[in-house]
């Protein structure tokens, strides 16, 4: 039995920016924003319930998965520029 994956290929706004984890390393990612991503790719499950305004769920492209954006430790202020983006659903 094979499984079929679906592409989404769109433009949208691609963010860059590194902030400080936890464990005091920086990090580095590149991102979507939550409402970028077609709504089929967002499910339907709850956020976690420790998000405030500092911290944002996006779309890490490079992980291929869901992260947490901290903005409260921003080491590298997000930059972005209109991208086509294709991701794997």
């Amino acid at each position: 039995m094979s499984t079929s994956t679906n592409t989404f290929t769109f433009n949208a706004n691609v963010y860059s920016g590194t902030f400080t984890k936890r464990d005091g390393s920086a990090r580095p990612m590149r991102f979507i924003k939550e409402n970028a991503v077609p709504q089929s790719l967002r499910g339907s499950g709850t956020k976690p319930q420790y998000l405030d305004s500092k911290h944002e769920v996006v779309y890490d492209l490079d992980k291929s998965g869901w992260r947490v954006f901290n903005h409260d430790t921003v080491v590298e202020t997000p930059s972005h520029s209109r991208q086509e983006v294709t991701i794997n659903g």
